[in-house]
């Protein structure tokens, strides 16, 4: 019978709410309510019943081939005569189980204005399930409190729209005080008054900040495992006034949370970085003084990954990829991602938001400096074979020479190789074996 928790033939089935130790969790309200929480999160998306019925249909499709011949051995006929009789009948007891399931529970509301970026003074408005009084609150927090009582800073909904003067996440449950589902014996022990929830969060206020220096594959020409300690992840207020961290969360590729505990501010037009290691960096940057915080054990990839960083109402400030491929010596040669332009940067996103550094190392806490004039200028690097690798950025439409001599100042410069133009930009390399003897090298555009 799908309309009871609990069979009342046979042997009466498990006793899901009762046995052994399970009745001790749910005796627990706070526990209870998770339960009716996430069991109507997942009605709204996996556990819909068009859902079911999807993963019924596709699962009797993968075997409707070997049924007949499963039939004939067993010599076992389906319900209803025919295999989809009995897929059906599956369907249709599913439907009955989760209208009993849902009738359990205080129905939710509905978010009608979806959230999102919208004007100060506009308003949002919600939708209560027949008959039930709803409550929200605008800061976020739960209108349910520990134990079942209601948030004294929670309102309830008359059904007027709400005016939005400032950012807020509304925070909306149900509660019927009138509600009534089994309980006792072979049922839950207890029941409750409230719904899941349901949010949205409004911005009316943008955060202006952005992410505007990023090292995440400093010089790996430093001890091994040095390098990476001197990662950096550059924060700039573009806003005018200062922005508090706290209640912000970074996601991706660092995840790092900002609490009253550990809190950091930024003056308009001022900037910070979050480091991973506070004192390998400040050995490495002793004038720095700005730091929003250390992630310690997690590293950016360098090969690129998500960044994404929330405020304390869940407003998206920004939620983007770097990829190394937008400026290749930035990977492991020395210098760091910046913005093209912080006065007006594009898309965080897009490769064309995004130059090299121009000093090696980067420039945390202050303004990058304007890029030199040179198309390109020469790294080097040697590997674990005494091999050394001569890089430059080539711009497109150059043709390109690497030369060298023996001294500075004396001899001639050789061509020790030549690059044609291209219709792209691009990194070029030339490889040389380390020799005990100095050698200097060079790289023209023309």
């Amino acid at each position: 019978n799908p309309r009871v928790w609990r069979s009342t033939t046979s042997d009466g089935g498990t006793d899901f709410f009762n046995y052994t130790w399970w009745d001790r969790v749910f005796r627990d309200p706070d526990f209870f309510q998770d339960y009716i929480d996430r069991y109507q999160e997942l009605r709204r998306d996996q556990f819909s019943t068009t859902n079911l019925w999807r993963l019924i249909d596709d699962l009797a499709a993968q075997v409707r081939s070997a049924q007949p011949r499963e039939a004939a051995r067993w010599g076992v006929g389906p319900r209803g005569g025919s295999y989809q009789a009995e897929v059906n009948l599956m369907r249709t007891w599913i439907s009955n189980r989760t209208e009993f399931m849902d009738k359990q529970f205080v129905a939710p509301p509905r978010v009608v204005t979806p959230g999102g970026s919208v004007p100060s003074g506009s308003s949002f408005e919600l939708a209560p399930a027949a008959g039930i009084p709803l409550y929200y609150t605008l800061d976020g927090t739960d209108p349910r409190l520990p134990g079942g009582r209601i948030n004294p800073a929670a309102f309830q909904y008359t059904g007027t729209p709400v005016r939005l003067l400032k950012n807020a996440k509304v925070v909306a449950r149900s509660m019927n005080p009138s509600h009534t589902a089994l309980t006792g014996p072979n049922n839950p022990p207890l029941k409750s008054l409230w719904s899941s929830p349901v949010s949205a969060t409004y911005v009316t206020d943008p955060i202006p900040l952005v992410i505007s220096e990023i090292h995440y594959h400093p010089n790996d020409g430093t001890a091994a495992g040095d390098a990476d300690n001197l990662e950096f992840i550059e924060f700039l207020n573009l806003g005018s006034r200062s922005i508090s961290f706290e209640g912000m969360r970074l996601r991706g590729g660092v995840d790092y949370n900002w609490t009253a505990t550990n809190n950091a501010v930024l003056r308009a037009g001022e900037r910070g970085v979050l480091v991973r290691n506070l004192e390998r960096f400040s050995t490495q940057y002793p004038t720095v003084s700005a730091i929003l915080g250390v992630y310690g054990s997690q590293q950016l990839s360098n090969s690129g990954e998500r960044l994404a960083l929330f405020g304390p109402l869940d407003e998206p400030v920004f939620d983007f990829w770097y990829d190394p491929l937008w400026q290749p010596l930035t990977d492991g040669v020395g210098y760091s991602l910046v913005l093209a332009d912080e006065a007006h940067p594009g898309p965080l996103g897009d490769a064309t938001s995004w130059r090299r550094s121009t000093l090696i190392g980067g420039s945390p806490a202050l303004p990058d400096p304007a890029p030199v004039s040179a198309p390109g200028i020469l790294q080097a690097s040697i590997d674990s074979a005494f091999v050394i690798h001569l890089k430059f950025d080539a711009p497109a439409g150059l043709s390109h020479r690497i030369e060298s001599r023996d001294r500075l100042d004396s001899g001639s410069w050789a061509s020790a190789a030549e690059f044609g133009s291209a219709a792209t930009n691009r990194v070029e390399e030339l490889s040389v074996r380390a020799t005990e003897a100095a050698r200097f090298y060079r790289v023209l555009h023309y």
